[in-house]
């Protein structure tokens, strides 16, 4: 990230800059840069904001601290849902929030809209509803603390213990999809949700081998397996030979891994079988592995996560 008070005369001076992940940046002083490379997005913001946090929920006293004729960059969302919020008083100060969306109960709409332009997406939360984080889940609790009248952000998964809570709740929007585990699926159908979309989750039933630095693949776990394997989040998968491409392709499927060794016979059916699996080859052509990937193969303990993004 570069701030806006970054002198000019600082990136001027840079011969190139090299960034391993996403960019923010002023607007005026993407240019100063002779040569910029950046492997992720390339986001810039008005000079004269002030950046929060990408995810911003203003609280009650925003409106008090909030600067005369200031505006706020926040990259993702605003979410406007805290009740003690004045947005009236944010307007007085002629406040604006930079944001591509923003969330705002239907109460105080009209007053949120003289806080964003017109490029920005509204979100309106019905009337009486509780703003629920894509991280909580339907649960007894929750419907203690917010009441019946549910407005969840993002997707929701529903269980065998949230599906009888529907019952008692007045109403629910989902503003992501709504994920129904298969055998519920007859019981969600009775009640009244609206979602942007409903999937169906059909219950997993293959032999999932996952979180393995070296996992092997051989003719004997296959057989042991009538619905399938899915091999997911390991560093190097190898194939026996004695499995078939038909095999594969009906049987095995590669999620997050980060190196598959199989012969030259199955390559073809490996690659139709595998997402985000970067390095497909026999042993001769990949090599021994190396670097974080050696390391990580050679460590007693080791847990594999192949991820775009990884929190710790």
């Amino acid at each position: 990230m570069i701030y806006s008070d970054t002198s000019r005369q600082t990136l001027e001076a840079l011969r190139a800059v090299n960034v391993t992940g996403s960019l923010l940046c002023p607007a005026s002083l993407l240019t100063c840069i002779k040569e910029l490379y950046v492997t992720g997005e390339t986001k810039t913001y008005p000079d004269d904001c002030i950046i929060l946090p990408p995810v911003f929920t203003p609280d009650e006293y925003f409106h008090l601290r909030a600067r005369e004729g200031q505006k706020y960059y926040v990259e993702q969302e605003v979410r406007l849902t805290v009740p003690g919020i004045s947005l009236a008083a944010l307007g007085d100060k002629k406040v604006q929030f930079i944001s591509p969306r923003f969330f705002v109960p239907a109460e105080k709409a009209a007053d949120a809209l003289e806080l964003f332009d017109e490029k920005a997406s509204m979100v309106v939360i019905p009337r009486g509803c509780a703003f629920i984080d894509a991280c909580e889940e339907l649960s007894e609790n929750l419907l203690r603390k917010y009441g019946n009248r549910l407005f969840f952000r993002g997707d929701l998964t529903l269980t065998a213990e949230s599906i009888p809570l529907l019952s008692r709740l007045e109403k629910l929007y989902v503003s992501g999809t709504l994920l129904v585990p298969e055998n519920l699926a007859e019981d969600f159908y009775q009640f009244d949700v609206e979602c942007s979309s409903v999937k169906v989750v059909k219950e997993e039933k293959r032999r999932i081998l996952e979180n393995s630095p070296r996992i092997i693949l051989d003719k004997n776990i296959l057989t042991a397996s009538p619905q399938g394997v899915l091999v997911q989040n390991c560093a190097v998968l190898t194939i026996d030979e004695n499995i078939t491409p038909q095999d594969i392709l009906d049987h095995v499927e590669i999620v997050n891994c980060a190196r598959v060794d199989c012969s030259e016979n199955q390559k073809a059916a490996v690659y139709q079988k595998s997402s985000n699996v970067p390095q497909i080859g026999s042993r001769e052509e990949n090599g021994e592995p190396s670097g974080m990937l050696g390391i990580l193969l050679n460590l007693a303990e080791t847990k594999m996560i192949n991820a775009d993004k990884y929190v710790l």
